[in-house]
C-alpha cells in the first residue's frame, strides 16, 4: 500500500466501513470512531455476539437457498 493511501475498513463491533487510517481521526484498525470511545470489556462482548449473528444469518441463507 502506497504511503498516504486509505483502506476500507469493517468495524468489528458495529460492522459499519470506515477509511483507515482517518486524517485527525480516531479511527483504529479495529473499530470506528464512534466504537473506539466503548470500553474494551463491551467492545469484546458486542465483537463476539456480531459474528454470532453473522454466522447464522450465512447458516441461513445457505439453508434457504438450498430449499428452492
Amino acid at each position: 500500500m502506497a504511503e498516504g493511501e486509505n483502506q476500507k475498513r469493517t468495524c468489528r463491533v458495529c460492522g459499519s466501513s470506515y477509511e483507515y487510517p482517518g486524517h485527525k481521526s480516531l479511527v483504529t484498525r479495529f473499530h470506528c470512531e464512534r466504537c473506539v470511545a466503548i470500553p474494551e470489556d463491551i467492545q469484546r462482548v458486542f465483537e463476539l455476539m456480531r459474528r454470532k449473528v453473522d454466522r447464522l444469518t450465512k447458516d441461513v441463507e445457505r439453508l434457504t437457498q438450498k430449499d428452492a
